[in-house]
């Protein structure tokens, strides 16, 4: 958890800068040494938790951002207008159906009382 962060940055500060160039090279290249074990002075799970947090952050800053966007705020707008104008064409077709239904019920009738 946290405790890990902080050893790994208690290791970080007290390693040379030549070091510290080889680890991020290290890292960089791909060959992430196994925690507990290797040349690093970092403990992978706690790099891995840090790195998750940090995007977890960023992911949560960047929704942030895109919410209050103007065009994001327009958008739903426009999904909005869209949705109701669904519904008013839905509650429109219902009614020309049943405007039809009611007009062909009164010519029936029509029809039926001039025969007589």
């Amino acid at each position: 958890g946290g405790n890990a962060v902080g050893d790994a940055r208690a290791r970080v500060e007290d390693m040379s800068t030549a070091q510290l160039r080889e680890e991020v090279e290290a890292w960089r290249a791909g060959s992430r040494p196994p925690a507990g074990g290797g040349v690093s002075s970092f403990d992978v799970a706690a790099v891995d938790e840090w790195q998750l947090e940090q995007r977890e952050l960023i992911e949560a800053e960047v929704l942030e951002d895109l919410a209050a966007h103007p065009t994001v705020e327009y958008i739903r707008h426009l999904e909005d207008e869209r949705d109701r104008l669904h519904e008013a064409l839905r509650s429109e077709a219902q009614r020309v159906t049943e405007m039809r239904v009611a007009l062909r019920s009164k010519e029936r009738l029509s029809m039926s009382t001039a025969k007589f």
